[in-house]
This record gives C-alpha cells, sequence and structure tokens, in this order.
C-alpha cells in the first residue's frame, strides 16, 4: 500500500500540468460530439464526421462518426455493414473508393465496433496507414474480406470473450470452393506490425478452424502448429512471409487451398512461402505445391516415411542442409531442389525416378544411393546447369556412395555416360564408396580426382582398369565377402606406386589368382582390422582393443622392420588384446550406523579383460573381530575366503555378467571406526583388484551425526560463488534463468552483478529472507554467511548516465531489510510503479513502453511525422536507422560513448531514459 502510493505520488509530481489535468479529467474518447458539415463531395477540412454505413436496404441500421480529437472512428448500431467491394490496392482513398470515412483513411488510429454490429464489410478499414488499433465485438456474425488489408500500422485487435466465428467461403483459393470457420480472405494481410511477441493461437478465438487466403501474410505472430488442435484448413498464402514461424508438420487432417496456376493442375499453395519457417515434418503421400518455396530459413525438412512424390519446385531456395528421400518416394520432379545452396548431404533409400534437373544450383558435397535403392535418371545429368534463373551445375561433390544402382532410363546413352556426366565435374570429389556391382563404372574418366576407394559387396571384380587414377591412395577391399578376380593390368602400369591396397585375408591378395606380376602399389592383409584413410602407414589399421605387430609373411613369422610401408610389398597383421584392468569399488548406504545392526557393503566389479581369471579364482575379505558376523544374500560367510564359484552357486548366478554387483550384510558388535576390505585373487593367489570402506558405528541414535539442514538461495539478474568451509556449492539455472542452490547455515555467500551494457549501471540489492540479514546494499559484491532460513536475492540497475551525486529522478528512499517473514523494498517498487503509470499516461494511448534504443528512437520519430535525417543514409535504410539518425541529430539519443565506441540498437535503455528523450521531443 506504501509502495503504490508513493509510485502514485511520484508519478503525478513528474507530470506537466496539462498531463495533470488530462489525468484528472479522465480519458474516455466515447463521450466527445462529433460535427457534420455538408457536402459529401467537398474537401478533408468540411468532409462530414458521421453518418449510415449499414448494409445494402438496411443502411440506416449501422452509423459511423469519426472524432477528430481522438482519432477514433466508432462503428455503432443493429445490423450488418455494407460491403466496400472492387476496391483494389490502388484505389484506396480514390474515387473508386465509396466508404465514407474516405477523408480520414490517414489520420483514424482507432477502429472502436460497438455491440450491435453483426458483419464487418469488406474492405472495411483496408489501406489504413495510420491505424493502431481496433476491436471485434462478439456481437459479429460475418466477417467480409480485405478487412484490414496493408493496416501497416496495426498493433492490436482485440476479440470479445467468446467470439463465435462463423462459416465463411474462402473464395480467393479459387481451384475449388473451401467452406468453414475460417479467418477471411486477406483479413489481416500484410498488416506488418500486428503480432508482435504474440502467439497466434492464444490471440484467435478458439472457435475458428483454420486460415483462408493470405489471412495474416506479412504478420509478426508465432504460431504454435504442433498444439492447434482444430486445425482443418489452410488457404494459399494464408502464412505466406511470416517470419516467426518456427515448425510446421503437414498431416491429412489439415486442407489446403490452392489456386489456380495453368502450369499446375492441381492449383498452388504457397502456404508458408518467404516465411521464417525453420523445420518441416511431412506426414502426408503429397504436399501441396510450392508450400515453402523460398523459405530462406527451412533448414530441416522430415520427409518421413510417407510421400510419393517431390514435386517441380518443392523445396527450391530453402536452407536445407540434408534430405533423406524415403522409400515410399518414387519421383523427384524438375527443379524440386533448385538454389538450394546449403544442401550439403543428399540420401536415397527407395526406387526412384529422377525428372529433368533436380538439384540446380545446390552445393551437394555427399550423394548416397543406399544398398537396395535404385535411382534412375531420365535426363543426361540432374546435376546440370539451367540457363533459366542462372542455374549453375552441382560441382561441389566430395563424397559419393553407391551402394544401390545409378542408372539412365534413357536409350541414346549409357549408364557409364551418366555417371561421368554427373561425377567428373567435381574436382573435390576424392571418397569414392560403391557396391560390387558398381565397380564397372569406377575409371579415371569419371573420377579424376578420386583418392580413395572403398568396395563392398558379396563378388567383387575388377573389370576396370585403376592405372588411369594418378591420385588414387587407397583401395579398401576389407568390405568384400569375395574377391573373384582382378582384370590383367588392373593395379598396373599407371597407377601410384604409393596406392594402398587393404584386404581382409592373403587369398584376397591382387594378383594371387591371375599370375599378374606387375602389380604396383602396396598391399596389407588386415585380418578383421578397420581402414581410416584420414591416417596413413601402419597406423591406418585398428581393431577395437586390440594392438597389431605387422609381418612380411602370411604364417606371421618375419616381423617387419619397416616404419612406412614399401611400394611392392605385403604385410600381415597379427593381432593382441590389450590387457584393460578389473576395478573394484566397496561403498557403505550409510554415514553411520548402530551397534548390532547390519551395515550394507555394496560391492562392484568390472571385470575388465580379466574375467576367465576371476571366474577361476577367489575373494578374500578383510575385518577384525569387532565383526559378529557377514551375510550374502542370507547366507552367513563364516570363512574369509571363498572361490568365486562357491559364492556364485551361494547367490544362484548361472552366468558371468561384464559388471558383477553383491551386497555384503555386515554386524558390528563393538562401537568405533572399522575397516573393511575386500579383494579379488587368481587362481595362485595374486591380487587382481582390491577395495574398501570404513564403517561408524555407534550405541546409541543421538550419537549418529544428523544431516546438515539446507536452505534454498535464489538469485536472480547476478552470479553467485557459495563456499562452505573448504568445498563449493554450484548453484543451478532454472527455467526462468534463477540461479538456486541448497546451502547450509553460515556458509560463505558472494552475490556479483556484471552489467552486459554501458547503458545500465547497479543500482542496489532487494533482498527476502526468513532471518535477519545484516547487509549493505548497496554494495556490489555482496557478501554474506547464510542465515537458518531462505533468501532470495535480485540485482536491481539504473540508467547509467545518472550520476551518483545527482538526485533520482524519482527521489530517495532507503531500502530496509527486515527480520521475519518477506522483507520488501520500497525503492524499487516505487520507481517501476511510478515511472510505468508516467510514461502510460503521457505516451500515445496503446504505445507500449520501449525497451531498447531503436524502440525508442522509432517511438520518438513516428510521432514526430517520420521526418528525414539531414544525413545522407543508403537507399536502403530501414526505419529503424532513419529514425535513430534523425534523434542522434536533434540530440535525443547520443551517438558515441565516452570512449568513443558507438551504441548499437539492441542496447537498453531505462524507463528513466526514455522520460527523459520523450519529455524533450516534445519540446523539438
Amino acid at each position: 500500500m506504501i509502495s503504490a502510493a508513493l509510485a502514485v505520488s511520484m508519478a503525478v509530481s513528474m507530470m506537466p500540468a496539462t498531463a495533470v489535468s488530462a489525468f484528472a479529467a479522465g480519458t474516455s474518447t466515447n463521450t466527445a460530439e462529433t460535427t457534420t458539415v455538408t457536402g459529401k463531395n467537398s474537401t478533408e477540412s468540411e468532409a462530414e464526421t458521421s453518418g449510415y454505413c449499414g448494409a445494402e436496404n438496411q443502411e440506416e441500421s449501422v452509423q459511423w462518426k469519426y472524432d477528430e480529437s481522438t482519432k477514433v472512428l466508432t462503428i455503432f448500431g443493429n445490423g450488418p455493414m455494407a460491403d466496400y467491394e472492387g476496391i483494389a490496392d490502388t484505389d484506396v482513398g480514390t474515387d473508386n473508393d465509396l466508404r465514407p470515412w474516405k477523408p480520414y483513411l490517414n489520420q483514424i488510429t482507432e477502429v472502436h465496433i460497438e455491440e450491435g454490429v453483426t458483419a464487418i464489410g469488406n474492405s472495411a478499414f483496408r489501406g489504413m496507414k495510420a491505424l493502431k488499433k481496433a476491436n471485434i465485438p462478439a456481437s459479429i456474425q460475418h466477417l467480409g474480406d480485405y478487412i484490414f488489408r496493408y493496416d501497416e500500422a496495426l498493433e492490436e485487435v482485440i476479440w470479445a470473450e467468446g467470439f463465435e466465428a462463423a462459416e465463411t467461403t474462402d473464395v480467393d483459393s479459387n481451384q475449388n470452393v473451401y467452406t468453414g470457420k475460417y479467418l477471411p480472405t486477406s483479413m489481416f494481410d500484410f498488416c506488418s506490425e500486428l503480432g508482435k511477441d504474440k502467439e497466434l493461437t492464444e490471440w484467435l478465438p478458439k472457435s475458428f478452424e483454420g486460415v483462408g487466403c493470405a489471412a495474416v501474410r506479412g504478420t509478426q505472430f508465432t504460431v504454435d502448429f504442433d498444439n492447434w488442435s482444430n486445425l482443418k484448413y489452410i488457404g494459399a498464402y494464408a502464412f505466406s512471409m511470416m517470419r516467426n514461424l518456427e515448425s510446421f508438420t503437414v498431416t491429412d487432417d489439415i486442407e489446403f487451398g490452392l489456386r489456380k496456376n495453368p502450369q499446375v493442375p492441381d492449383g498452388t499453395s504457397n502456404a508458408l512461402q518467404g516465411s521464417g519457417l525453420k523445420k518441416m515434418i511431412v506426414r502426408t503421400e503429397k504436399l501441396p505445391y510450392a508450400i515453402v518455396r523460398g523459405c530462406e530459413k527451412l533448414s530441416v525438412i522430415d520427409l518421413g516415411s510417407n510421400p510419393t512424390i517431390i514435386g517441380d519446385s518443392e523445396f527450391a531456395g530453402t536452407a536445407i542442409e540434408k534430405i533423406d528421400i524415403p522409400k515410399s518416394v518414387t519421383k523427384v520432379d524438375a527443379w524440386a531442389f533448385a538454389n538450394c545452396q546449403n544442401l550439403k548431404r543428399v540420401t536415397f533409400y527407395g526406387e526412384t525416378a529422377l525428372h529433368h534437373v533436380p538439384f540446380p544450383a545446390c552445393g551437394i558435397e555427399t550423394f548416397i544411393i543406399e544398398e537396395g535403392a535404385k535411382i534412375t535418371s531420365d535426363d543426361s545429368n540432374p546435376f546440370r546447369e539451367q540457363p533459366t534463373g542462372s542455374y549453375p551445375a552441382v560441382t561441389s561433390l566430395k563424397n559419393v556412395e553407391i551402394l544401390g544402382t545409378l542408372n539412365t532410363s534413357r536409350t541414346d546413352m549409357t549408364t557409364e555416360t551418366l555417371w561421368k556426366n554427373m561425377f567428373s565435374p567435381s574436382e573435390q570429389l576424392k571418397e569414392v564408396t560403391v557396391s560390387d556391382a558398381n565397380l564397372q563404372y569406377v575409371k579415371a574418366e569419371t573420377f579424376p580426382k578420386m583418392e580413395n576407394l572403398k568396395v563392398v559387396g558379396d563378388d567383387a571384380t575388377f573389370e576396370a582398369s585403376l592405372a588411369g587414377c594418378t591420385n588414387l591412395k587407397t583401395v579398401d577391399l576389407t568390405g568384400c565377402k569375395k574377391i573373384a578376380s582382378y582384370a590383367a593390368g588392373c593395379f598396373g602400369d599407371g597407377m601410384n606406386d604409393s596406392t594402398v591396397i587393404y584386404v581382409n585375408d592373403a587369398s584376397a591378395i591382387p594378383g594371387s589368382d591371375t599370375g599378374i606380376s606387375n602389380r604396383h602399389g602396396i598391399v596389407m592383409v588386415v585380418k578383421g582390422g578397420t581402414v581410416n584413410t584420414d591416417k596413413t602407414g601402419f597406423d591406418s589399421v585398428t581393431k577395437a582393443g586390440c594392438t597389431a605387430k605387422w609381418y612380411e609373411d602370411a604364417n606371421c613369422q618375419i616381423e617387419t622392420k619397416d616404419t612406412t610401408p614399401v611400394t611392392g610389398k605385403t604385410y600381415y597383421a597379427k593381432w593382441k588384446v590389450i590387457p584393460v584392468a578389473a576395478t573394484m569399488t566397496a561403498t557403505t548406504s550409510k554415514s553411520a550406523y548402530l551397534v548390532n545392526t547390519p551395515v550394507d557393503v555394496n560391492i562392484t566389479v568390472n571385470p575388465g579383460t580379466y574375467g576367465a581369471e576371476i571366474h577361476k579364482g577367489k575373494v578374500a575379505l578383510t575385518y577384525g573381530d569387532e565383526v559378529e558376523k557377514v551375510e550374502l544374500d542370507g547366507k552367513e560367510l563364516t570363512e574369509k575366503e571363498y572361490t568365486v564359484q562357491e559364492l556364485a552357486q551361494m547367490m544362484k548366478l548361472t552366468s558371468r555378467s561384464s559388471n558383477i554387483k553383491a551386497t555384503l550384510n555386515v554386524t558390528y558388535k563393538k562401537v568405533g571406526k572399522f575397516d573393511f576390505n575386500v579383494a579379488l585373487k587368481d587362481a595362485n593367489g595374486a591380487q587382481i583388484c582390491a577395495d574398501g570402506t570404513q564403517v561408524v558405528v555407534a550405541e546409541k541414535a543421538a550419537e549418529l551425526t544428523p544431516a546438515t539442514e539446507l536452505y534454498t538461495l535464489t538469485v536472480k539478474n547476478a552470479d553467485v560463488t557459495i563456499k562452505n568451509g573448504d568445498e563449493e556449492i554450484k548453484a543451478e539455472k532454472n527455467d526462468k534463468g534463477e540461479l538456486i542452490a541448497k546451502v547450509p547455515e553460515k556458509a560463505d555467500v558472494t552475490v556479483t552483478y556484471t552489467s552486459q551494457s554501458d547503458a545500465v549501471a547497479f543500482d542496489q540489492w532487494t533482498i527476502t529472507t526468513d532471518e535477519t540479514l545484516d547487509v549493505d546494499v548497496k554494495n556490489n559484491p555482496l557478501k554474506f554467511q547464510m542465515p537458518a532460513g531462505g533468501v532470495t536475492i535480485e540485482a536491481m540497475t539504473k540508467d547509467a548516465s545518472i550520476e551518483e551525486d545527482e538526485p533520482n529522478i524519482l527521489g530517495t528512499a532507503a531500502v530496509v531489510g527486515t527480520a521475519a517473514a518477506g522483507t520488501a523494498i520500497l525503492a524499487w517498487q516505487g520507481y517501476q510503479l511510478g515511472t510505468e503509470l508516467y510514461l502510460k499516461t503521457a505516451l500515445p494511448a496503446g504505445t507500449a513502453i520501449p525497451t531498447n534504443r531503436a524502440e525508442l528512437a522509432l517511438l520518438v520519430w513516428n510521432h514526430a511525422g517520420k521526418p528525414a535525417p539531414a544525413a545522407v543514409l543508403p537507399a536502403d535504410a530501414t526505419d529503424t536507422q532513419k529514425a535513430i539518425a534523425w534523434a542522434v541529430e536533434n540530440d535525443l539519443l547520443k551517438a558515441a560513448k565516452d570512449n568513443g565506441e558507438t551504441y548499437v540498437d539492441t542496447d537498453s535503455v531505462s524507463r528513466v531514459e526514455v522520460i527523459r528523450v520523450w519529455n524533450k521531443a516534445q519540446e523539438k
């Protein structure tokens, strides 16, 4: 109560006299008187300010009036408004525009429709450049088309609570006729300020089941499509150019409006065209045509397993980085991925036909046809350039994996030619993986820059020569179950002498079955090893958990002395398992126990590579006469050493595990601190691993160390370090951005505020605590010991331009910390309430309080009538750039900081700064 009274008092004391008078007199605009001057076709100053606007044959059922002082257009009566048909965007304000409020189109800032009006006519408030606010009452039973189209300043539309949408027909999606409860055609089309910081389904009445053609195009709404449970219809261009969209899932439950297109028989959708959509999930067989064309932020497309066709230009111009074409897709049409410059990876999984050129101007680096997939092309090269649109060919390939088939469907060319056309232009294509059946197409003219070739399959036959592959470094044949034969000369003259040929066993050595004597290169028989072409020499072959020695004979008797493989030689790997140590941990469940009460000693063993030794070994227990008894699985252990097999039988274990876990129940008959140790030994008594734990035993429960009570510390808008003796306690961030920690009493707490902007400085701390906390709230950092109660601390800031020795704009208030529950900080609450109340009174009605430099500049610049700045700006300068330039020229904002650095648009501004700039702007 004190805070509120203080805030009102301070706010009123700050206001100019005129503002105080206006505040006292009230702000209602509904009682303003309007005047009517005769002459419908007279000049603006002589135009009527009221009249009738009802529908045909009931014109007098609805009236309008315009208040020139408040700039509010009021529609009232009982009945439907008239339709204003035939107004195109170019007709607004011309003789073709028959709206009676036409003289005030660029003055009206608010449209107020009273209850009783039953319909809003077509184009009723279209093209009103100054309109910022409107409402739609519950009595409305019909909404026309184009109602607010191109109202570029419209920021707020208030729907009546419980508004019930009526059925309408989306006539502009004219491939078919769609009727339902949809937002009408172009209702808010290009209302570019509408929807800022709003989610569409929270703003739109729940009774709406869809969005008609271009109904919210170009607005700023976000849309939670996943939770729009009653979404049934999306018209053409419905969400086009909405830059704040995130994710959308296409399902069969949604019907799409389609516009006629002579080139597309089914019609075009463009529902999300040019929007900021980032992710699309497809769960339907057929996508509406051009649904996401030109979505430059669309980087993820999940096609699922349903689509059958990817249509002409379907994903053209998007930012997708990879695409998996599922088995369900039978056709990828022309230009489907045209100009997807970020598309780096394409993978095919099924039988798919490529029509014409689906991938012009793409940046594909990895092209994969998975095993079993069959790809056919009806073009000479699906990667070739397209003169139309100046789309260059794909020449960025680095890695090709063709485990399925890639064939031509043309009769005037061969598959070998298709491969050459697709792959030879890519000079960075160095990694090639093919199935055994595709070896016939691997030639020097197809892959002139190939460095690494990998072959997989059942029966590899080299029919072509690799002799011309002068860049070839490795040939990996370890993925072949059988290598049938090598063509004469395949590894002969012309191939790099340093090329390494990897095979699994000696029977696959090139030339071993053909008698080829002029074989070049190096052969490495890996015997189950894995090839890594990023490494060279003997290091290029590894096997998990093993180390290799290399030999120069198949029987591995002659260990090589070569440190680097030598041309013409064959090397054989022999693998040895690398021992992994066994580990054991022994822990107790609690920190202390009572005498004659079983203690849980938990044993965990990771055997590493010593599983066999442990299985044949022994378990040794070490403890003193303080122990009354030891039990395992309810059976008493009377000895201190057992074989693992004996214990396994007691536990009824039937197989060995990679991790062995057991719990021993140990009962102590004495009070004190005692060690209990466990060791694993092999059959010869050599220790494999061991661990122990200390047990604290007390006689009475009161002697057990009580758990330290913890209290909640919450820190907002600051950083915190907490130390309890030598232990550092880490605070965790919750979903609100607050730092939360559980802290014991008397732990040392240090809270520090660090400004993120030169425009903002630390002011003081607000503290809420259940206990007394003796601190100076002006200290930064703030240090104290944690009391026996919860503490909430928040850093408060101020405008950095306000000097400490100047009086605060809201006066000085002491910050008081009190004991008992709920400490209140008056100064900050008063500041918040006072400045907010003042600004809401001083600023134009409905204006949001600016929070950063750009918003503040736009506020004063727009209010000044958008004057042109004196500075010469680029032709494409934004309104924000113009506003800031003008504000700096008029000494409303500073151009540079004291240290010479420049401000940025997103620099935050305090409410004090907003008040200063606004009041100074009124004097200009």
